[in-house]
């Protein structure tokens, strides 16, 4: 009988290892060529970007309008291809999978484990062999199963948000590269005005040197200004471009997608109060909870690291055979805390713990620093629009307005006309930098308190 036994645990053991086996390595190559090929095709019409946006709808109810690229795209429409193609924020979902494929896994006891002992007696006995094989089976008294799968499910959770922080990242960095590009297109054609205002300076000047009114010099000046004018729109249209491929990347599109982008500005209307935005920010920062969820889990590791010093107990059935003689027996292995004690691990448990609580009060420090600094840029800016859109520009339209009366009479300084084009210009754009510091402010104000709902927020796998 015990011959029987003993060979059934050897199966046992063989059978184990063999089931281990069953699921064997498998490589996956990368094909690049295949993965550039599919990037290159990627273009905001495809169905599989008219789903996501659908998605991103469904769950922001009133946030998003409907998702139509075929009349040109908003940023608000951008913000649905980035989120679904921006190479950042898919590596981060993907990493965030790590931890979380662990977490399913983690907290499982030990796999009960076969024990096999054959000794032979050297000298010429009738029974030379010993035989002993047990079952050990692993009692689970500690309480680290469960606190291994709590710091498993922290760690998940670090890195889900971690993935979310990617997305409202990307989104701010998309906003902010939008109104840049917005900014220098009007730009552009504030520039391109102003040249169409130098033609017909120029077509008076010329009449008046045909006339001898004026010399070749004051002539000269306004040729060379409407040609440094030409170069500076010839400029701002290249950097129309290269700010569109800038666009392009954030979305996750390659370059040489056609794709046409709408012009826009994200400004709030109205002064933000700054207490109010305080609390906001407290309570739905995506940073700030990334360092919460940081903190929770050097709570959890520290638990895990003090249960640690409690080793689980291993107990099982024990069968030995000796001189044609079988015992049936059991062992019980019961670890003793009396030297580490898992003091090390313990010890650094307890200053990361300190760490992820000082990284949590820090960056709450130094989010609110920042929004006030965002506060004050946003006034600078409302600030700044204000006096120029009061005193300059109107006194830039004046001068404009009674030099073209002079004009009309025949009395025209056309070197006078031109420093007078010159300051309106100066006045336009003075306010465009003002809107665009504006929108800069806004959009950060915006990033720091106000969630952005995503799919990936929500629980979806994507």
């Amino acid at each position: 009988m015990y011959r029987l036994l003993h060979a059934t645990a050897v199966a046992g053991a063989l059978l184990t290892g063999a089931c281990r086996a069953a699921e064997p390595y498998r490589p996956s190559p990368v094909d690049l060529r295949a993965s550039l090929r599919a990037w290159t095709l990627r273009v905001p019409d495809a169905p599989g970007v008219r789903e996501y946006a659908a998605s991103l709808a469904r769950i922001a109810p009133g946030e998003r309008g409907p998702y139509d690229p075929t009349d040109g795209l908003t940023l608000e429409e951008a913000e649905a291809v980035a989120l679904l193609f921006n190479p950042d924020v898919r590596i981060a979902r993907l990493e965030a999978r790590v931890p979380a494929m662990a977490a399913e896994q983690a907290g499982r006891p030990p796999d009960p484990r076969i024990q096999l002992d054959v000794l032979r007696i050297v000298e010429s006995v009738a029974s030379p062999w010993i035989l002993a094989s047990g079952l050990q089976l692993t009692v689970p008294v500690s309480g680290r199963l469960g606190a291994e799968r709590a710091t498993a499910l922290a760690e998940a959770g670090v890195a889900r948000r971690e993935a979310y922080v990617a997305e409202v990242q990307t989104i701010a960095h998309l906003r902010e590269a939008w109104n840049e590009w917005s900014a220098v297109g009007e730009r552009a054609a504030l520039v391109n005005a102003h040249l169409e205002g130098l033609d017909g300076v120029l077509g008076m000047a010329r009449a008046q040197r045909e006339g001898n009114q004026i010399g070749e010099p004051e002539l000269r000046v306004l040729e060379i200004e409407r040609v440094r004018s030409q170069g500076r729109l010839e400029t701002l249209r290249r950097e129309a471009a290269r700010h569109e491929l800038a666009l392009k990347r954030w979305m996750g599109l390659a370059p040489e997608a056609e794709v046409t982008l709408v012009p826009s500005f994200t400004v709030d209307a109205e002064a933000l109060d700054l207490a109010t935005e305080r609390e906001r920010l407290c309570q739905v920062s995506p940073e700030l909870a990334l360092a919460q969820a940081q903190y929770v889990k050097s709570e959890r590791a520290l638990r895990l690291e003090l249960l640690k010093r409690q080793q689980d107990a291993t107990f099982g059935p024990l069968l030995e055979a000796e001189d044609d003689q079988a015992r049936l027996g059991g062992t019980i292995d019961i670890p003793l805390i009396v030297g580490n004690g898992n003091r090390q691990a313990i010890a650094e448990a307890y200053a990361r713990r300190d760490a992820a609580r000082g990284t949590l009060e820090a960056r709450q420090e130094d989010l609110m620093g920042e929004l006030a600094d965002r506060h004050a840029a946003w006034e600078a800016a409302e600030a700044r629009d204000a006096w120029v859109r009061e005193h300059v520009a109107p006194l830039a339209d004046q001068q404009l307005a009674e030099l073209k009366t002079l004009g009309e009479l025949g009395d025209l300084d056309v070197l006078i006309l031109k420093d007078a084009l010159s300051s309106l210009l100066e006045a336009k754009e003075e306010l465009l930098d003002a809107r665009l510091e504006r929108a800069q402010a806004s959009t950060r104000i915006h990033t720091l308190v106000t969630p952005l709902r995503t799919p990936y927020l929500e629980g979806s796998s994507r």
